[in-house]
């Protein structure tokens, strides 16, 4: 029953004055009871239904922060992480630097100081001595610098296998009697051990990256060995295949070895090196094994190493060769002298313009180019180049060799310069750099200015020869 207007004023007037009428306890009992029989007990469902809105605000809100936590912390790790590589990165540049920097004054020490007692002496075969250990001191600062070019090339996948006919007895005793006098030197004891692999015979390879690979490890296992150990080489034929001479070589020493974590985090990686008692006397560019495991790659050969700390340490390295038979092998090795025969008569009587500001370089260019019977014009810097040019009759010239680092006027100017004159021969005569920038993109400026080809020095003759004989 619903009591509206007089009807429920009436009753209210008649509960209120009830209630006046009732006892205080009385009335806090019936409130108490009532509260407890009519309230709903709270739960999580209740809560999840009474305040969803707020509850759902909530998750989202703790949520989100969980995940801005666990990204921050995830962003924070990738960045101390690549901070740490950038330092590490860093650190084995300046201490690589700082090793270039001792190794290269070394040799040139050795190039001086022999230079110097040549100078002295007045004994012809001291002199002659004097001279090779000075060679040998120059062609090690090469390899220096070489091993760096090398890398690069390694790195940006552009280093290219030049193979060639070769007797393989002359080639490895040729690399194994020039390691045996640095072991003899030492004391070290160095043996050669030759299963059955018949050196009596032609194989086709890459003899400057072969070369490079057994002189990197041999180096190192006779470095790194005290006075009184052994370094032995073993060389074993596995078996021919068509054609395809499969070999295995063991380079084993009684060195200071290598530990397990070196090997198998950085031991083929540019610049390192591993701190050990002898490694803080012998230092070294760091980059060798780099470059031999980047080059036996390349080859399609498999290397690989075993070591204990004041041990030893031994490389076992499997390399293939192509046969090839005596009379194919005979005819090569004819028809390659013949090229360097010809070479040197097809150049007889070209004239010359040489551009190099060095006297030293300009003297050394200018007997390898009359070897070949050539005519040499010198300019000292790039101005005179230009200048000796343009004021030379038409065609009076067949080549034009160009230092790139000159006073005045360097080598990509006038080059530029001289392909710009308004004469006939200003864009057909052959410009070829000849400089000590030997990088990549030191070859793309060349070609570049408009010129034909780069050699890098030291200038090899014959490549040299060659280079001239494409273009006159």
């Amino acid at each position: 029953m619903i009591f509206e207007g007089e009807d429920k004023e009436l009753l209210e007037s008649i509960v209120n004055k009830g209630i006046q009428k009732m006892d205080y306890t009385a009335i806090s009992d019936a409130m108490v009871q009532y509260a407890l029989t009519t309230r709903e007990t709270i739960t999580l469902r209740t809560i999840l239904r009474d305040y969803t809105g707020l509850v759902i605000f909530l998750a989202v809100i703790l949520g989100a922060g969980l995940m801005t936590i666990i990204y921050l912390r995830s962003y924070a790790n990738a960045m101390k992480k690549q901070r740490d590589q950038v330092e590490k990165a860093n650190a084995d540049r300046s201490e690589f630097f700082a090793r270039m920097s001792h190794d290269m004054r070394t040799p040139m020490n050795g190039i001086l100081g022999m230079i110097d007692l040549t100078k002295r002496s007045k004994d012809v075969d001291e002199m002659h001595d004097n001279m090779e250990k000075a060679q040998a001191s120059g062609e090690y600062m090469l390899s220096l610098i070489n091993d760096t070019l090398d890398l690069q090339k390694l790195e940006t996948k552009k280093l290219q296998l030049n193979t060639e006919v070769v007797y393989a007895k002359d080639y490895l005793e040729s690399i194994f009697a020039m390691l045996n006098e640095n072991a003899v030197r030492k004391g070290i004891d160095f043996r050669l051990n030759n299963i059955n692999v018949n050196l009596e015979r032609y194989v086709e390879m890459d003899q400057i990256r072969v070369k490079q690979i057994f002189t990197n490890l041999l180096s190192n296992a006779i470095k790194f060995t005290p006075t009184g150990g052994t370094v032995e080489v073993v060389m074993e034929c596995l078996g021919m295949e068509n054609h395809i001479l499969h070999h295995r070589y063991t380079i084993r020493d009684t060195g200071v070895g290598m530990t397990k974590e070196f090997i198998e985090t950085k031991l083929y990686k540019p610049y390192a090196q591993e701190n050990n008692s002898l490694t803080k006397e012998l230092t070294g560019t760091g980059l060798g094994l780099a470059i031999t495991k980047n080059l036996v790659d390349i080859m399609g050969g498999k290397i690989s190493v075993e070591s204990e700390p004041g041990v030893g340490t031994t490389f076992t390295l499997y390399l293939d060769f192509k046969y090839v038979p005596d009379d194919v092998a005979e005819a090569e090795q004819v028809k390659k002298k013949q090229k360097a025969k010809d070479l040197k008569s097809n150049l007889k009587g070209k004239r010359i313009l040489v551009c190099e500001d060095h006297p030293l370089n300009a003297e050394i260019a200018t007997k390898v180019l009359q070897m070949a019977g050539c005519e040499v014009t010198l300019a000292e810097n790039g101005k005179i180049g230009l200048d000796t040019f343009s004021n030379s009759e038409l065609q009076f010239f067949d080549a034009i060799l160009m230092d790139i680092r000159m006073p005045v006027m360097d080598g990509i100017e006038t080059a530029k310069a001289i392909r710009g004159l308004e004469r006939e021969d200003a864009k057909t005569i052959p410009i070829i750099a000849m400089t000590a920038n030997a990088y990549d993109s030191d070859v793309q400026k060349s070609l570049d200015a408009g010129m034909n080809a780069h050699l890098a020095k030291p200038i090899d003759p014959m490549i040299l020869f060659e280079e001239l004989g494409k273009f006159c």
